[in-house]
């Protein structure tokens, strides 16, 4: 869906041509501020009353949610600049190299932690340790089955 006009934060997927994204992402940012404030205001049993809890929670939480439902919502050919095939670009290539190698550092720094931490006897920060790098294990072995699967 390619339209011609484009603005600097594009416009929604869906709906009327005319809306841009940045309306559906304020109002679902705000929802979802107040909604993960409330929630939060009622798991914690601070020194503090509910409403502080609550409106500090969704004050912080507001830009984080606004930008995830903005990036949810805005359709990417209309935004001005941006990469046509994101998949393809040198910067996707970048991101999948980083990324595998912050993950077999975090499981050769883990690997080696866990053997000196057992060597000290701390066998409680060990077991955490352990578990935490065989579900690191575990996760990158299934998506390396799913992605096989899809071919």
């Amino acid at each position: 869906m390619s339209r011609k006009k484009k603005a600097l934060l594009g416009y929604a997927k869906f709906g009327s041509a005319s809306k841009p994204a940045v309306r559906y992402a304020f109002a679902g940012g705000t929802v979802l501020s107040l909604i993960f404030g409330v929630v939060v205001a009622a798991v914690r049993s601070d020194y503090v009353p509910w409403w502080e809890n609550f409106l500090i929670f969704a004050i912080c939480m507001f830009p984080v949610f606004t930008a995830l439902v903005w990036a949810v919502c805005v359709d990417r050919s209309t935004l001005p600049r941006a990469v046509q095939n994101p998949d393809s670009s040198i910067e996707s290539i970048w991101v999948d190299k980083a990324a595998a190698n912050s993950f077999w550092s975090l499981i050769g720094g883990g690997g080696l932690l866990t053997a000196v931490l057992v060597i000290f006897s701390e066998t409680e920060v060990t077991n955490i340790l352990f578990w935490v790098l065989l579900a690191a294990m575990s996760m990158f072995v299934g998506f390396y089955l799913w992605e096989q699967h899809k071919g």
